[in-house]
């Protein structure tokens, strides 16, 4: 069996591989725009994508020699395994699977070592951008396919590539080349199906804590928390609004009249795009009802059924990757043992 770092001639083939895509990144002078295909076909000759992998946690923990690392938060944890000045490569841990369709500001490759994955792929048709940060438009669909360990896909930065890849077994481990943040490609965005794109790390301070706070009163105080949400809307910017509407959704049933009063004072301060950051909020409302339910259930078949179901777009969609992953189940069974109250707000 493979394994990727922790022997001299583990460390070798990772060192190969670096320094191979090195050299015909160099070919083409460092160009942005070739690097995901170089990446992409580097991965994909290398002996780490043949025969499976075991992943180095061992000798990571008890190592001393290490590589530079670059603790974020994607992947449970990131390790980095090379690294230079233009790029590196990365063994990704997933214990967990994310249902979020987003884009990325960097460039490279990604191969599956060890799992299996739902990888599904998107466009966006955008109408409008009021800010950097947001925008509405169109998310389409445009297919999806089950990886298994072996297979290599390229990233191209920015929206060229907006998937997602939700890993369909715990664990599962994926090796990245990949370069850091291009500017260029900044903000990485988020995709929501209601046709909302937003850089959901965009949360610069005193936002970030009075958002916060707001959360926290929503919980103790809501008649201060709703007299606060209106007089906050009626002075805020595009960004305040979105957070104060995500806050308030998660009563848009139950406080319909009080959330639908914050709606309209959104509206009279920034125009028709609040209808589509309402729907936005309303959406991330039902996702952390959705999230809250996964959490609660202990069949692993049933957290993936609600992952896939944060994820498609139409039923038609579900039942067709359901009926792919689950041959033997059926998806109003699934439906109505997992998700009864939240499948009617799904679509």
């Amino acid at each position: 069996m493979t394994t990727l770092v922790g022997s001299s001639e583990s460390q070798t083939m990772i060192a190969a591989l670096g320094d191979a895509v090195e050299a015909q990144w160099a070919k083409v002078n460092f160009e942005i725009s070739a690097f995901a295909e170089i990446a992409r076909r580097q991965l994909d000759q290398s002996n780490i994508m043949f025969g499976g992998a075991q992943p180095p946690l061992s000798w990571f923990i008890s190592g001393h020699d290490l590589p530079t690392q670059h603790m974020r938060d994607f992947g449970e944890p990131p390790i980095n395994l090379f690294s230079n000045e233009h790029f590196f490569i990365e063994l990704l841990t997933w214990l967990s699977s994310t249902h979020a369709i987003h884009e990325h500001a960097f460039t490279g490759a990604f191969g599956l070592l060890g799992g299996k994955s739902y990888h599904a792929t998107y466009t966006f048709e955008s109408a409008a951008r009021p800010t950097n940060d947001i925008a509405t438009g169109k998310l389409q669909f445009t297919g999806y396919e089950i990886l298994y360990p072996g297979a290599v896909r390229a990233i191209p930065p920015g929206s060229a590539l907006i998937h997602v890849n939700m890993h369909l077994e715990s664990p599962s481990f994926t090796i990245v080349i990949r370069t850091r943040s291009i500017p260029a490609y900044r903000p990485q965005m988020r995709y929501y199906d209601c046709g909302v794109a937003i850089d959901e790390r965009y949360e610069p301070e005193p936002f970030r804590t009075k958002l916060a706070l707001l959360r926290s009163m929503a919980t103790f105080d809501q008649p201060t928390f709703w007299h606060l949400c209106a007089s906050s809307l009626g002075a805020a910017d595009l960004h305040v609004s979105v957070g104060i509407l995500r806050i308030a959704a998660r009563f848009c049933i139950s406080e319909r009249e009080r959330y639908e009063n914050l709606v309209s004072i959104a509206n009279e301060r920034n125009g028709e795009i609040v209808t589509a950051l309402d729907a936005f909020a309303r959406r991330s409302a039902w996702e952390i009802a959705a999230l809250r339910r996964r959490f609660a259930i202990a069949d692993p078949a049933g957290r993936l059924f609600v992952n896939l179901m944060m994820t498609a777009r139409t039923r038609d969609i579900l039942e067709h990757i359901a009926t792919d992953i689950f041959p033997n189940r059926e998806v109003d069974e699934m439906i109505a043992k997992y998700v009864p109250n939240l499948y009617p707000l799904a679509f």
